[in-house]
């Protein structure tokens, strides 16, 4: 989504896709991608007798990361157009990635000072999917959305999970 809301040829990829495949898509901005993502994961959460009242949702994609605070009826939620694939591009070395990811993390904290504690993180999108899938012993050929759904994952899975990456070959790690 964020590729396309950055594209200067948007028009002509949208274009495209129209006259081959018959498909109209709409650019969303950040702020209605942010709210779609909730409605659809407490769905989700409902589906699943989860309680939805008070959580921080990431959207963590690969262009953008779309944080949702709520906490009973007030929702707060703002997009920001960096996601994992676009800090990695820009960061090919571990050590720069890791600091401008402390970066734009310092600079979230400081924009979202005044929002209201939550009692669960929500990871969606791509990059908490695929982690959650690798710990599973998932690939791309045999990945399946019911056992990715749900996961739980503690700091120290994702933590072992980057170390055991790092230690692959580039071309196995992509």
């Amino acid at each position: 989504t964020q590729a396309l809301r950055q594209a200067h040829n948007r028009l002509e990829v949208l274009e495209a896709i129209r006259s081959n495949f018959g498909l109209n898509f709409r650019i969303i901005d950040g702020q209605e991608e942010a709210n779609l993502t909730r409605l659809g994961v407490e769905f989700a959460l409902n589906r699943s007798n989860i309680e939805s009242k008070s959580y921080l949702l990431m959207d963590l994609g690969g262009g953008s990361l779309e944080l949702t605070c709520k906490d009973g009826l007030n929702i707060f939620s703002q997009s920001f157009p960096f996601g994992i694939v676009t800090l990695v591009e820009a960061h090919q070395r571990r050590e720069s990635f890791q600091k401008a990811l402390e970066s734009k993390l310092k600079s979230l904290q400081m924009q979202t000072h005044s929002w209201p504690k939550a009692s669960t993180l929500i990871a969606t999108a791509g990059t908490p999917t695929t982690l959650a899938a690798y710990l599973k012993g998932l690939d791309y050929h045999h990945y399946d959305a019911n056992q990715v759904t749900g996961t739980k994952l503690s700091k120290i899975q994702c933590d072992e999970a980057l170390e055991s990456l790092l230690k692959l070959p580039q071309n196995e790690r992509e």
